[in-house]
């Protein structure tokens, strides 16, 4: 989706997050966060529409887990 397209405005950040299906846990970074998503730079071996459980720290807000859906950036 381009940028034009986009509903909420997207903020660069460098924030640590897990994710992972099953047993299987990868540590990243996601690079640009909104209100609709956030986008990991690194998210290998995950299938399009596949729902996934996330963890995230975000600073000054403590730490979250969500299930989320994966879509093309």
């Amino acid at each position: 989706m381009r940028n034009e397209q986009r509903r909420d405005h997207r903020y660069r950040v460098h924030i640590g997050v897990k994710y992972g299906i099953a047993e299987q846990f990868v540590a990243d970074y996601a690079e640009n966060l909104s209100i609709g998503g956030l986008f990991i730079e690194g998210a290998h071996n995950l299938q399009l529409y596949e729902r996934v459980e996330f963890e995230i720290d975000l600073p000054g807000l403590g730490h979250w887990r969500v299930v989320a859906k994966t879509v093309c950036a």
